[in-house]
């Protein structure tokens, strides 16, 4: 009988939530929607940070598991 094994990458992302300066207000706000599953609408003129925040979002989200999924 062959047996398989698993592998798991390491994530890589474009920008790391611990990487970002300033925009304390904006990263408080994305770590208590990212802890409390909440939606996030980013606002405001071009050239204030807001598809970096929405990249660096991404690196503090727990993985998904096909457990947690839900599927409408």
């Amino acid at each position: 009988m062959a047996t398989s094994t698993l592998t798991v990458e390491e994530p890589s992302f474009s920008v790391d939530f611990q990487e970002v300066r300033g925009q304390e207000h904006v990263k408080r706000a994305l770590e208590v929607a990212a802890a409390g599953g909440h939606n996030v609408i980013l606002g405001g003129t071009p050239g204030s940070g807001k598809t970096m925040m929405a990249r660096a979002l991404v690196s503090i989200l727990p993985p998904v598991r096909a457990s947690t999924k839900r599927w409408r």
